[in-house]
């Protein structure tokens, strides 16, 4: 009883941590099924008209909200870091239905006996920072015609 007491507690900290977190988060398998989540994606995912209730579900079957070439860059990143086991960062613009967003994605390997298992995905979305960059530019250029 004491050592499932543990394991519940554990289980609430890794939960309630992942859930704190200010980015996007989730890991799917080598199937590209999703293994786990926090709520900042099930938030995402619900905007974009997607139930809850993703866990075990394919990530491209929920993702296919996407730009098609965006798609299918998205699907060669995965396969990139489940053969060469290395984490692959990129930046990017991306426009979904009519909202422009900004975003620095990190996709990590998680490797067991020197093989990848599963992929993290950590989004953190720069979108404000980028539009407050915009705005500096501008306010510079103006001041520069002065």
């Amino acid at each position: 009883k004491q050592i499932e007491k543990s394991l519940q507690s554990s289980e609430y900290q890794h939960r309630t941590t992942l859930d704190s977190m200010g980015d996007i988060i989730h890991v799917v398998d080598t199937d590209m099924n999703l293994v786990l989540t926090n709520e900042l994606f099930r938030k995402e995912i619900q905007k974009q008209g997607v139930e809850d209730g993703v866990i075990g579900k394919n990530l491209f079957e929920l993702f296919a909200f996407f730009p098609e070439g965006h798609f299918k860059k998205m699907q060669k990143e995965y396969q990139q870091v489940f053969d060469n086991g290395e984490t692959l960062v990129t930046v990017e613009k991306t426009r979904i239905q009519d909202e422009v967003r900004y975003t620095e994605t990190r996709k990590i390997p998680v490797l067991e006996d020197n093989v990848v298992k599963r992929v993290v995905t950590v989004i953190r979305d720069n979108t404000d920072q980028k539009r407050v960059e915009e705005k500096l530019r501008e306010y510079e250029d103006k001041i520069k015609k002065i």
